[in-house]
């Protein structure tokens, strides 16, 4: 990476956060959140919050959307349709319509913890010039219904990408971020699904951006039958290699 290659403009001033949240059938869970999040955030700090609905997305979900825009009318609550419904075009397709300096993206089904965004915004007032970051590896239970397995998984996985990338960072694949907007309409993104957010870490530990981490719990979906997710780690392990080895200013834009 050039030297002279300007990094200040990943750290503005904050000026509005701006949320995404995910939803296809979590119609309970998208209501608590909202409520968490009205009852944690003051409105002054948040620009918009989106609801990303997509074609699989349920009727009492498309509902309870409706229901938290009419509610909350302060907090600009508003609903954007998929063109195309993977998790990865939620972020593609929203990136042009964020108002805010700051963006998070989230899922209601539990899988990103929702209370740490009112922290992330505090931590960026006060120190813009380093992301605030969830992990699920420092705290007292930072994995809620996962089975020992998969957690070892984890955990040796993010211990090998903090060796390759040279990180004392512990959790590069959990996706709770409050990072600047200037940032992601910076970097090209090319991995598909949850892979995206994942290739997103990795690439900013490659130009070794610094983090302040949180702790964070990750909730397994009531009703799902746990998987090991071999094909995913395989998927995250190829971006990672090739992220490391890749030159910043092939994925930078100046």
């Amino acid at each position: 990476m050039k030297s002279s290659y300007d990094f200040s403009r990943f750290f503005p001033a904050f000026e509005g956060a701006s949320i995404v949240i995910a939803v296809t059938y979590e119609a309970e869970e998208l209501v608590r959140n909202a409520e968490m999040l009205v009852s944690l955030c003051e409105p002054r700090d948040i620009a918009q919050i989106i609801i990303g609905i997509c074609d699989r997305t349920t009727p009492e979900a498309i509902a309870a959307a409706n229901n938290i825009c009419e509610r909350y009318p302060e907090f600009n609550f508003t609903i954007y349709k998929q063109k195309i419904n993977t998790i990865d075009h939620i972020f593609r397709e929203t990136l042009p319509l964020l108002t805010g300096s700051h963006v998070a993206y989230a899922a209601s089904d539990g899988g990103t913890d929702i209370s740490l965004i009112p922290k992330f915004i505090s931590h960026v007032k006060q120190c813009p010039g380093v992301i605030p970051s969830g992990t699920r590896w420092k705290g007292k239970n930072g994995f809620v219904g996962y089975g020992k397995i998969r957690k070892l998984l984890n955990h040796l996985f993010e211990r090998f990408i903090a060796f390759l990338y040279c990180s004392k960072e512990t959790d590069f694949t959990c996706p709770n971020m409050l990072v600047s907007v200037a940032w992601y309409r910076s970097v090209e993104l090319k991995e598909n699904s949850m892979a995206l957010f994942v290739e997103n870490r990795f690439k900013m530990a490659r130009v070794h951006l610094p983090f302040k981490e949180y702790p964070a719990v990750w909730k397994h979906i009531d009703g799902t039958k746990e998987k090991i997710p071999w094909k995913r780690l395989f998927v995250y392990l190829k971006a990672a290699l090739k992220v490391r080895f890749t030159n910043p200013e092939k994925f930078l834009r100046v």
